[in-house]
């Protein structure tokens, strides 16, 4: 008698071998992927707000919790996960318009506000500018003699809150501190287009600080007085001008990113460190400048800019890799391992002004230039 064959899908299977498990490769990245190219596309046409976009920062875990469901039951069957990914990408694009509306993601108003704090009996102050993911202009105000001018002024345009804080009477203490939404929503509305301007007396001696997060910043504090200064920046590019002084004050630069420039003009007094871990910096000195810099690079590339004639000290502390590049014309008075040792210029122990430049480098490159 004739036995019927099988119709069934794929070969039957040899005796005493295990059947093999088909399993299917699930749809869910694929929709989902999808999904966030169309509400990108949609937010590029101004179908969707800003507001509704932003929603995003704070609706992230959905998408965790439609992953855990993917990995659950999405490989079971096609169909299976295709559906949590329609779910995933249909749950957050409701969410996102549903948000603004109920407040979800916060204060997302953009706001301008003003801020002054007077000189009145101060003779020293600390000033602290934390701008978060804004960009800055920071300058000095117009000189004045009398007791009611400001000491800082400043407009600022953000979202979420500014912390605004001033104490003290001989010795003032002020602060600016963006609090209340993260660098999404800086990123987003691109606010870096509408810098923060901030005006600093230029007769009282300062201590300042300045935090940055991203963005950019222009400090251009010529013709300030400065006790003390500490720039720290995460990203972004920093433009930094510093005044004239008759005594050394300190620099303290701390970049994790980006790109820094500074500025020093002729007869320049300054203790300066430079701690880099990644990014560009490079530093231009005007004539007749006295001047203790110390770089601290893990990479990235740092410049400095001399005058012709100006007394130059190299002192190459440590060097892991990458590479120091010197002018011609230094002379080599201490020999360390590898590119290791001290230079000076010729005369450099009886020069009346002096710069001295101390380098650690892991690993990037760092370039002198002497009246290039």
């Amino acid at each position: 008698m004739e036995q019927g064959v099988d119709q069934g899908s794929g070969p039957a299977p040899v005796a005493g071998e295990p059947r093999k498990r088909y399993r299917y490769r699930s749809p869910f990245w694929a929709i989902v992927l999808i999904g966030l190219g169309v509400v990108w596309l949609l937010f590029n046409a101004d179908a969707i707000s800003a507001e509704s976009l932003g929603m995003l920062s704070v609706l992230w875990p959905v998408l965790l919790i439609g992953i855990g469901a993917d990995l659950l039951i999405g490989h079971r069957s096609l169909a299976l996960g295709g559906a949590v990914g329609v779910v995933t990408v249909g749950l957050i694009i409701v969410l996102m318009v549903l948000g603004p509306t109920f407040g979800w993601a916060g204060d997302t108003s953009v706001k301008t506000q003003t801020f002054s704090a007077s000189v009145g009996q101060a003779t020293s102050a600390r000033v602290s500018l934390e701008t978060g993911g804004y960009s800055a202009a920071i300058h000095a105000l117009q000189p004045s003699t009398s007791p009611d001018r400001p000491l800082l002024s400043a407009a600022v345009t953000y979202r979420g809150s500014v912390d605004f804080q001033s104490s003290g009477d001989a010795a003032k203490d002020v602060s600016i501190k963006a609090t209340g939404q993260s660098w999404w929503w800086q990123w987003l509305d691109d606010l870096g287009a509408t810098p923060w301007d901030i005006g600093l007396d230029p007769g009282v001696p300062l201590d300042l600080k300045v935090d940055s997060v991203s963005g950019s910043s222009d400090l251009d504090l010529a013709g300030m007085r400065l006790a003390d200064l500490e720039v720290d920046m995460s990203s972004g590019s920093t433009r930094l001008i510093l005044p004239a002084a008759e005594q050394s004050f300190g620099v303290k630069l701390h970049l994790s990113s980006g790109d820094l420039n500074v500025e020093a003009p002729a007869g320049a007094r300054a203790d300066m460190s430079i701690d880099m871990s990644s990014g560009d910096a490079s530093v231009v000195l005007g004539a007749e400048s006295d001047a203790t810099i110390s770089f601290d690079g893990s990479s990235g590339e740092f410049a400095i800019d001399l005058p012709a004639g100006q007394a130059l000290r190299v002192e190459v502390k440590q060097v892991s890799s990458g590479d120091v590049n010197l002018p011609s014309g230094l002379v080599q008075v201490e020999k360390g391992d590898g590119e290791e040792g001290i230079w000076e210029t010729q005369g450099y122990a009886a020069a009346l002004h002096k710069v001295h430049l101390i380098v650690e480098l892991s690993s990037g490159s760092v370039r002198v230039r002497l009246g290039g």
